[in-house]
């Protein structure tokens, strides 16, 4: 998605931080398959190609994405929106 992640793994052992790095890779690789809009196969895009986004059918955990995102838009007074342009960007 174009985002700069920064992990820091303290007060574990070189094995157990390996798993919980390979853990975190494996998740971060599987939300951008469904947040990257630049990719043609994600969720996201295809909500954005659609004719009517707003309508195209969504995963559980895509609404459940999308009503977080609504509640913290509201929350932040506009400020953190995942509507650029009229199509949703996650990046």
């Amino acid at each position: 998605m174009g985002t700069k992640l920064d992990f820091v793994i303290l007060g574990l052992d070189c094995e157990s931080a390996q798993q919980l790095w390979n853990a975190a890779l494996s998740e971060l690789g599987r939300l951008d398959g469904m947040l990257d809009r630049f990719k043609p196969s994600s969720e996201v895009s295809r909500i954005n190609a659609s004719p009517n986004p707003l309508e195209f059918p969504r995963s559980r955990e895509m609404e459940t994405v999308l009503t977080l995102c609504s509640e913290y838009r509201s929350a932040t007074g506009g400020l953190f929106d995942v509507r650029a342009g009229g199509e949703y960007d996650f990046g």
